[in-house]
Parts: C-alpha cells; structure tokens; sequence
C-alpha cells in the first residue's frame, strides 16, 4: 500500500535556476534510495509537492521539510492511501510553472494531464471527448493560478484536482477512452470516467473562488 502526501509552502526567498537544478538533483538520489516518488509544482516561490512511498519514509521526508529553513508556511493538505503509485517513474516529477513549457523536465512518462499543465498548445484525445478537451484547458489554468493565489483553501483545492488526473487508457474492445488515475480503483462506472465528481467540484470550486 502505497501512502501519499501533499503540502503547500512558500519558499523564504525565490529559487534560482541553478538552485532548482541542485534541489531537484539531490531529492532525486535521496528519493530514489528511499523509494519516494512524487512531483513537484512550483511558481514564484511557492510550492505544491505530492510525496508517495512507505508511510514511514513520507512522513520523515515531510518532518525535514518543514523544518528545513528555506520553505515557511508549510502546510499538509492532503494524505491518501493506494494499491499503486501515481508517479512510478518519477523520483521528482517536477514542473516550474514560470519557465517556457519545453525548458521543463518532469519525467520518462507523458500523460495527457502532463500535457495540460505544460503546454498551451492543443491536446490530442481520443475521439468523442471535446468536453474533456475543454475540462483539461480549464485545469490547465486552474492550476496555475492557484499556485499563486497565497489562500490556503486554493492550494488545497489545487493539490486535490492534481491528484485526480486523467490517463488515457485501452478498453476491451480496443478503443481508447479517459478515466480518472485516482478513482479507477474504485471499480465505480461513475468514479473511473473523466473528469470524475471530485475533479469536477474541485474545478468548479477553484473557479467559484477567482482562481480562474
């Protein structure tokens, strides 16, 4: 059982390019000897991290964040347990929501819910989804001001309709479809199809808030 954790914080001062590079370099060979993996939202000098990995380990590496001098105002927002990770491959996915999209490196693997929040450019789905074409457009955006709200419940709210992401996914019959990574466990028709009822209020209420 796989055990993950979210948190928002803000950095004392901004991060240089160089700075990034090194964090993101050490985390990575520390997560990787620990079996954490995860990904890592940033803009402006705030941050939104998912952790996953033994209980144990997560909560240690969360413990030494919020005692590390650099991050203030950290805050957990979401924990959750599952049979799978998200970021398999990922001992740092990592996204600077500042720089130019292709200057990005988050991983090996590219999901179309990656692509929403890196790229402005138009996002091929399998045919019959223009409503989730123009869901995963306004996520894109929803994500990204709520990196740089400074509210706590926006983060929040931002932290969860990250963690219910789409993948796309071959039925039986060969034809693709979008289901939500999170729900798909849950074996529910109406949990595993995109956007589920979690991904669609936490939009609506991101939007309701002025995030958008």
């Amino acid at each position: 059982m796989m055990f993950t954790t979210a948190y928002t914080s803000v950095m004392v001062r901004p991060m240089s390019d160089p700075e990034l590079a090194e964090l993101l370099a050490t985390s990575r060979a520390r997560n990787a000897e620990r079996g954490i993996t995860g990904l890592l939202l940033y803009r402006a000098g705030r941050v939104m991290q998912m952790l996953e990995g033994e209980q144990d380990e997560v909560h240690a590496l969360y413990d030494r964040i919020r005692m590390d001098v650099r991050h203030q105002d950290v805050t957990n927002v979401w924990t959750s347990k599952a049979t799978e990770r998200r970021f398999p491959s990922w001992t740092m996915g990592f996204e600077d929501l500042d720089r130019d999209p292709a200057l990005n490196a988050v991983g090996a693997a590219t999901r179309v819910d990656e692509l929403a929040v890196q790229s402005g450019a138009p996002i091929t789905l399998p045919a019959g989804t223009v409503e989730q074409q123009d869901y995963l457009e306004r996520r894109r955006t929803a994500l990204r001001r709520a990196l740089v709200s400074g509210d706590r419940l926006v983060g929040a709210l931002g932290i969860i309709l990250n963690g219910h992401e789409a993948e796309v996914v071959d039925d039986a019959d060969g034809r693709s479809r979008v289901r939500c990574r999170e729900c798909r466990a849950y074996g529910s028709a109406v949990l595993d199809e995109y956007p589920c009822p979690t991904a669609k209020n936490a939009l609506w209420a991101l939007e309701a808030s002025g995030s958008r």
